[in-house]
């Protein structure tokens, strides 16, 4: 009987047997290389395709815009009020951007010339001074301090401009075996203050002056003083300086005055209220905005409050850079700005918050870019845990808004294009130090340009703040600092800083010598020649070409022998101290190696007491 085939089987052509015994063989061995290989470049292709749409998504988002301005009404009143006032020019646009020009630039030169050149104390004009002024400067002042004399009886009238205790040392500054840094150099006090002293930052401190508004004071020197304790006064706790030094000076009010007040603070409102007036004149984007960068540079140049504006040069430096800085802002507004920005008669108020409120905050706070200038590969910025602290606040913040535009870069499919124009900017920037003999020094400004970029078509009410900032941060930076280099020499990046370079050693010193005849001396290692500790003149000496020697921060001693005899330092007379019994005054010395007219790094500090004691820098003390 013939077996029966279900229908449903019959219909399947699938189930019928196979016709030899080689179709039983599996059939996918022949295959599966093959189709392994699919699966791997599948894989490949599908990560690949992922980042690209990631950073390249298929769609281009339509750019973001604020739909809806703030206080529509109130605009259209402000600008109904401002034409009925300005009736006559309402035809002119041009006239009425003209006639608060002409106002603005009237009472600007009034603030400067009352802020900065009509000051008279006591009968006479006083010498402007910058925050940082001293009436001696170690690598200024020459051998012995021949250019900084006369060290006694004279008396000097200075001005100083506000807001002088903000500005403090970004270079690390040896007070004795003390390290100075990020505070101001006060040494002293009640009533003498150490030579070197800032001058400005020294009045406040014994109350002459106040840092709101600066004001004028004198000053008379009173030679050599012992010592100069610490002394905690108005705000300023002052160094303390165990030692002699041979310029001392104090200070005191003066008895008139006219006009020594410093009002340069209130400068940035009249600007400010300038530019809100301006918003609402019914001007044009590109009008308002290259406006705007007027009123914030001359404002920076002319009432930045830390002052260098007290140096008369500084002024001819910021006519050099006008011009530059226009064309750079021209640049930003076509290819970044002019997409972003709404139109400011429609937004005015948006305008007011989110644009003119950021920008004049960035113009005016230097405290908020204080750090960023000495952050370089080799600074010494991270030497200072709260400055890092603050810098790193600063980094996040940045870092933050950074991250909102690039989200908005990626939608609009801009981010490729982005990624690539830092990563050529990084790779030059990071490569050329490699083949040139510089160092890397990213200023703050340029950080504002590196990310303006991510602001252009964003236009929300975050984003405009962001590029707000970041532009009046870049005004601020080429308005103060001028432009500068992203790449430097060592010696532009030292500024007073440690360079790196090789320093006498203190190992050479002969403790009997210095105890007997006050004689001291030091090892100069060339290790790169033949690893030989050389202990006699200059002379053999490959690298180098003489010695200085400071005695309390005082150059005493430029010579080839690697030796001194104490007792020779007329500045300090120290026979008298002797034959006085004064034998417990301590005295500092650092040495350091001239190399074509240049003198390196200095030493760290050696503390030699006149009884023959002796305290190395790490604290080692020889009885």
């Amino acid at each position: 009987m013939a077996a029966v085939i279900p229908l449903a089987d019959a219909q399947n052509s699938d189930n019928s047997p196979p016709e030899s015994e080689s179709e039983l063989l599996p059939q996918y061995d022949a295959l599966a290389p093959t189709q392994h290989r699919v699966i791997r470049q599948s894989t490949g292709w599908r990560l690949l395709d992922a980042i690209i749409e990631f950073f390249h998504p298929a769609t281009r988002s339509v750019p973001p815009r604020i739909n809806k301005p703030l206080f529509p009404a109130t605009i259209i009143t402000c600008q109904t009020w401002l034409s009925n006032k300005l009736s006559r020019f309402s035809s002119t646009p041009w006239l009425i951007l003209t006639f608060f020009f002409v106002i603005w630039i009237i009472v600007t030169l009034i603030q400067v010339h009352f802020s900065i050149y009509a000051a008279e104390a006591d009968g006479e004009a006083p010498e402007k001074l910058t925050c940082t002024a001293s009436l001696w400067s170690a690598s200024g002042c020459g051998l012995n301090g021949v250019y900084c004399a006369p060290f006694s009886n004279r008396t000097y009238t200075f001005r100083c401009p506000a807001s002088c205790l903000q500005v403090v040392t970004l270079d690390k500054a040896l007070v004795g075996q003390d390290i100075a840094y990020h505070e101001r150099i006060v040494v002293g006090g009640q009533p003498n203050y150490r030579g070197d002293s800032w001058l400005c930052a020294a009045a406040e401190h014994a109350g002459a002056i106040q840092d709101v508004v600066g004001g004028c004071f004198n000053v008379r020197l009173t030679g050599s003083v012992a010592s100069y304790p610490s002394v905690s006064q108005n705000g300023i706790s002052s160094l303390a300086f165990d030692s002699p030094f041979p310029l001392s000076y104090t200070i005191s009010k003066c008895e008139t005055e006219q006009y020594c007040q410093d009002f340069s603070l209130a400068s940035f409102f009249v600007s400010f209220v300038f530019a809100i007036l301006l918003l609402f004149c019914r001007l044009s984007n590109t009008t308002f905005y290259f406006s705007l960068i007027i009123l914030g540079y001359w404002t920076v140049v002319f009432f930045s409050f830390d002052a260098v504006r007290f140096d008369d040069r500084f002024f001819s430096d910021a006519f050099a850079n006008f011009l530059p800085l226009v064309a750079v802002c021209y640049i930003l507004y076509e290819y970044i700005i002019k997409s972003t920005l709404p139109d400011i008669n429609s937004y005015s108020f948006d305008m007011l918050i989110f644009y003119l409120v950021p920008f004049f905050f960035a113009v005016n706070n230097v405290a908020w870019s204080s750090q960023f200038p000495d952050v370089t590969l080799t600074g010494s910025v991270f030497d200072d845990p709260a400055t890092v602290v603050v810098l790193f606040i600063q980094i996040f913040i940045i870092g933050f808004f950074a991250v909102y535009l690039a989200y908005y870069q990626r939608k609009l499919q801009r981010l490729p294009k982005l990624v690539s124009g830092y990563g050529i900017f990084f790779v030059l920037f990071f490569m050329l130090p490699l083949a040139l003999p510089l160092l890397t020094h990213l200023h703050h400004y340029m950080i504002s340009l590196l990310l303006l970029p991510l602001s252009t078509e964003v236009q929300t009410r975050p984003a405009l703040a962001v590029q707000s900032f970041f532009l009046g941060w870049f005004i601020q930076g080429v308005g103060r600092w001028s432009f500068a280099s992203p790449l430097e020499v060592a010696s532009q990046q030292q500024a007073g800083d440690i360079a790196g370079t090789s320093v006498p050693s203190w190992d050479g010193l002969n403790i009997t010598g210095w105890k007997n005849d006050r004689y001291i001396s030091w090892l100069y290692t060339i290790d790169d020649i033949d690893y030989r500790d050389i202990t006699t003149s200059v002379a053999d000496k490959v690298k180098i070409d003489a010695y200085s020697l400071r005695m309390n921060d005082v150059e005493i001693y430029r010579s080839t022998s690697a030796s001194y005899n104490v007792s020779t330092a007329a500045l300090f007379d120290v026979p008298s101290l002797i034959h006085n019994g004064n034998l417990t005054v301590p005295f500092y010395f650092r040495v350091a190696a001239v190399q074509n007219g240049r003198t390196l790094d200095y030493s760290k500090p050696l503390k030699l007491y006149l009884n023959g004691s002796v305290v190395f820098f790490n604290g080692t003390w020889v009885p």
